[in-house]
Parts: structure tokens; sequence; C-alpha cells
């Protein structure tokens, strides 16, 4: 049986804490494009595939509305489940019918854990200071109530890392490395080649 820290590991996931500490919405869930076509053999027909997708009618609404999004430091082509779909006709080119399926089905799941996730978040960030420390002090200190070990832990870690994401020290912080990283990402662009149909 799996103990009750590796349990609270796998629930608070790298995103999840992320967005929580940034006060933001967990990303809707992608597939890359260039990882699947390399894990079914075919990565020398990506470039061929992502210029196919760009053809479509829908690309440009896809795009727009960041159901498709494009990596360009990795040159690599991200889809939602809605771009997957659009896209169906031209991916089962490259894997098969079982294979597209379950992706869906994986992503169909990611999407209903990410609902629950962004629903706890705005819970969260809606309570009042004085709120988060009382409860803190009722699961932690006196333990009052009937849970198990697990329940307990996810609560308290909830509590802790809202109150530290009000925090001037977080907020500084991110604001810091969101300017590192856009120097950075600028940096590299300036150096990439130009490529046909939005730089693939």
């Amino acid at each position: 049986m799996m103990s009750a820290k590796r349990r609270v590991k796998n629930v608070f996931n790298g995103p999840y804490i992320k967005a929580i500490l940034k006060r933001e919405k967990v990303q809707r869930p992608y597939i890359i494009l260039d990882n699947l076509l390399y894990n079914v053999g075919m990565k020398e027909y990506a470039d061929c595939a992502k210029n196919r997708i760009f053809d479509l009618k829908c690309a440009e609404e896809l795009l727009a509305d960041d159901n498709i999004i494009l990596d360009y430091l990795n040159l690599s082509m991200w889809l939602d489940k809605k771009a997957l779909e659009s896209c169906k006709e031209i991916i089962l080119g490259y894997v098969s019918e079982k294979c597209y399926e379950r992706i869906v089905d994986l992503l169909e799941s990611q999407i209903r854990l990410v609902e629950i996730e962004n629903d706890l978040i705005s819970s969260y960030q809606e309570m009042k200071i004085i709120k988060l420390l009382v409860d803190l002090f009722h699961y932690a200190v006196t333990r009052k109530g009937k849970m198990t070990v697990f329940e307990r832990k996810c609560i308290c870690i909830c509590h802790l890392l809202e109150l530290t994401s009000r925090t001037l020290v977080v907020k500084v912080y991110w604001k810091i490395d969101t300017g590192i990283a856009n120097i950075k990402a600028t940096s590299i662009l300036c150096k990439l080649p130009l490529y046909k149909n939005n730089c693939f």
C-alpha cells in the first residue's frame, strides 16, 4: 500500500504548486505532437504533420484560441483536446486508431483533474488570511475531526501554499523569474533561423 507521504507527492505535482504560488490557474493539458510521433517511430514526419495542420481551415482559429501552441524554442507543437480532435484525420496518418483513442482518453482525464485543481485554487484564493490561519491551526495542531493522515496533510499543505503565495517575497520572486525568462527567450529567439510556416 502506498504511504501517505508518497500519495501527497502525487497529489501536489509541479504545475499545481506553481499555479498556487503564482496565483494563477493550472494550464489546460496538451500533448506535444513531436513527442507523440517520436514515440511511435514517426519522428521524421513531424515537420510534414505540422505543415498539414497549418493548412487546415481552422488552424488560424485554433492558434488564436491557444488550442495549438507553438514552442519556438524547441520547435515543437502542442495540441489540446479540441486541436487533437480537429486534426484527427491528419494524426491518424501517423498513429493507429487505438493509440489516438488512448491519447484522447488521457487528455480527458487530465482535463477533469485540472478542473478540480482550479476549483480548489479558487476556493482558497477567496479565503481571508485569518480564516486560513485558524483552519491551519485546527488541522495541524489540535488535530480535531475524523480524517486520515493523508487528508490532514493535503489540507495543511494547501493552506500553507496559499498563505505563502500571499507573501511579498514570493510575489517579487515571480516577477523577477518572469523577467529573466522573457530575456532568455528573446535572446534565443533572435538566434533562431527563420522557417516557413511559422518557423517550422
